[in-house]
C-alpha cells in the first residue's frame, strides 16, 4: 500500500536543495568582506569627523 510518500518526500527534497543552491550562489566570504570595509570605512570618517572638529 503505497500513498505515494516516497515521491513526495522526493520532491521536497529536490525543493529543499534547489532553495539551498540559492544560498550557495551568494558568496559569504565576499558578504563579509564588503562589510568589514563598509564598517571600517565608516570608522575612518568618523575619526577624520573628530579630528576636524578638535
Amino acid at each position: 500500500m503505497d500513498l505515494g510518500a516516497s515521491q513526495t518526500r522526493e520532491q521536497l527534497t529536490t525543493q529543499l536543495v534547489n532553495k539551498a543552491t540559492r544560498l550557495y550562489r551568494i558568496r559569504l566570504h565576499r558578504l563579509w568582506v564588503v562589510l568589514h570595509l563598509a564598517i571600517a570605512l565608516y570608522g575612518l570618517c568618523l575619526f577624520v569627523v573628530c579630528v576636524v572638529v578638535a
